[in-house]
């Protein structure tokens, strides 16, 4: 519990995290309202037939993704991706090296780490992303977020769970003020 929002403290950046995930029932508790992974075809174990997920994600121009990706991981120490070798590199030379991520968002769709990608990843990854997501873009992201937020009635469920008898205008006030908030914070301080 932490400024009376609940958190489950369940790691989905690992395989191992996601097994136990998917042991305890993660989903069918109810106990979440979002799942957050990097490993999407491994994450799909959570869910079933019973407890099916929505997806949603943010899209970003993969050159801009591919500059803020460069800033990031050579001052990023913290991260186990972080490349002090980055700093000796301007952009181009990183553009043409092999730090540069190759195809991330196929790779990540298709569960394909490494190794070659063909046309039918290309049509699978647009498949996924046509049937699947709910899509917002990077460029106009507090319209996305409020898109996610009427699609999955965050703000709705937050006004039922607190049980606060605020009306749908204050709560749209609250829910604007904090997409203005993080988009103003910015988790990308490169461009």
């Amino acid at each position: 519990d932490m400024d009376g929002d609940k958190f489950v403290n369940v790691d989905l950046s690992l395989e191992a995290g996601i097994d136990r995930a998917a042991r305890l029932d993660l989903v069918g508790s109810r106990l979440a309202d979002v799942i957050i992974s990097p490993d999407l075809p491994q994450a799909a174990k959570v869910f079933s037939d019973r407890n099916r997920g929505r997806m949603f994600a943010i899209f970003r121009h993969p050159v801009d993704r591919a500059v803020s990706m460069y800033y990031y991981l050579s001052t990023a120490t913290w991260d186990p991706m972080y490349n002090p070798n980055l700093k000796e590199m301007s952009l181009q030379e990183y553009a043409k090296s092999s730090s540069v991520e190759n195809n991330w968002l196929t790779r990540f769709l298709v569960g394909k780490k490494s190794g070659a990608l063909g046309p039918e990843h290309m049509i699978l990854a647009k498949k996924i992303v046509r049937n699947k997501i709910l899509v917002g873009l990077y460029t106009d992201i507090d319209t996305s977020l409020s898109r996610f937020d009427r699609y999955f009635g965050w703000t709705d469920n937050a006004r039922e769970k607190a049980g606060e008898l605020r009306t749908r205008q204050e709560m749209d006030e609250q829910a604007d003020k904090c997409r203005a908030a993080f988009v103003a914070a910015g988790g990308d301080r490169h461009n």
